[in-house]
């Protein structure tokens, strides 16, 4: 009788752990949650900033999904404060300007934990202002956090 608690109890405690494992290895989702701006992005390869001097052929790391979102709803023209107001509410970092040019700026985006399913992502948003601080251009970069 005293065997088979112990062997329930044995079976218990490793479902247990299995379980818990199991969720974190394919369930678990990062923090913070992924702002819709970066819902489904793709990380591309190659050099992972905007910020100038560029090597003459240094080709950029840019997201297709995430360029053509900036794109779409801040395209050259708009004013950089609304850029900035947007990527705050979605949890991106303060902006900061490029060493050397201060004309382009940087926001970054980072998250924590997740799973196999759902890795943490990383993401940069640069863009470039005029004299009136609207936007000339914006570039986005994404990158994945393996386990």
């Amino acid at each position: 009788m005293r065997r088979g608690r112990v062997l329930l109890l044995t079976v218990a405690l490793v479902t247990l752990i299995l379980g818990r494992w199991a969720f974190w290895l394919f369930f678990a989702e990062p923090e913070p949650p992924t702002p819709a701006l970066l819902h489904g992005v793709g990380a591309g390869g190659g050099y992972a900033s905007a910020c100038p001097p560029l090597h003459p052929d240094a080709k950029l790391a840019l997201s297709p999904e995430l360029n053509i979102r900036l794109l779409r709803d801040f395209p050259p023209g708009t004013a950089e404060t609304h850029l900035s107001e947007e990527l705050a509410k979605m949890g991106f970092s303060r902006p900061r300007a490029c060493e050397g040019d201060p004309t382009t700026r940087s926001a970054f985006f980072k998250q924590h934990g997740g799973s196999l399913n759902h890795p943490a992502m990383a993401a940069r948003v640069f863009w470039k202002v005029d004299d009136s601080g609207a936007l000339v251009w914006t570039k986005g970069f994404a990158a994945f956090d393996g386990i």
